[in-house]
């Protein structure tokens, strides 16, 4: 079971009881290189267009081409989230491109209805180094071998139009599954500076009751 959010905001990524709460990158991301930083100068020219598809998903899938590919997609109990967020349900298993088990999709984010972000995770491949993992991940998706710079344990790509993080996912027990995540750089920007404006709003409320409360009124 998975939980895909059309958001606008950040999130983390909680899994709880095989259900995955699928949300913005960020939550993955902010364990490897946080949000928010400055990115410097794409080093790679690939435009959003150009991301890889993995399973048939891609970055700016309109939400509707999501929906038919996964038609047990329901819209869940206490849907309607902050900063305009929409959650669905639905089961990654019963879509013939994941039944394999060697990919699972745990998070999807949609900014203004098209895939802005999504995380898979391969539970079943054991890379000999995260170096290793990059070499093979660049030559299977199409992506330059150059330009990866290290993000703490993981590598990060920046293109112009997108983001790719592969590494894996790391615990104080030891490592988890290798992961690749791929992110709208757009779509991030948009979300930040969303972000940044409902922070300045909610500051200016908490300044302007904070004033009120050194006003006498008899």
């Amino acid at each position: 079971m998975c939980v895909v959010k059309d958001k606008i905001g950040l999130a983390g990524v909680l899994p709880a009881l095989g259900l995955f709460i699928c949300t913005a990158a960020y939550g993955q991301r902010a364990n490897t290189r946080g949000p928010g930083k400055t990115r410097a100068t794409a080093p790679c020219t690939l435009e959003t267009k150009d991301a890889p598809q993995i399973r048939g998903i891609r970055l700016g899938m309109p939400v509707s081409e999501f929906l038919e590919k996964f038609p047990s997609v329901r819209e869940a109990a206490h849907s309607r989230h902050t900063f305009g967020a929409i959650t669905y349900e639905f089961d990654q298993a019963q879509n013939p491109d994941f039944a394999d088990g060697g990919v699972e999709m745990r998070f999807v984010w949609f900014v203004d209805g098209a895939l802005s972000s999504v995380g898979f995770y391969y539970p079943k491949y054991e890379p000999t180094s995260v170096d290793d993992f990059v070499r093979q991940a660049s030559a299977r998706l199409g992506l330059p071998s150059a330009g990866w710079k290290k993000a703490f344990e993981n590598r990060e790509l920046i293109c112009r139009g997108f983001s790719a993080l592969v590494g894996r996912e790391m615990f104080r027990a030891g490592v988890g599954d290798p992961f690749i995540i791929l992110a709208d750089t757009a779509a991030d920007a948009k979300v930040d500076a969303r972000e940044k404006e409902i922070n300045r709003k909610g500051d200016e409320e908490r300044r302007r009751r904070a004033r009120e409360r050194h006003v006498f009124k008899p």
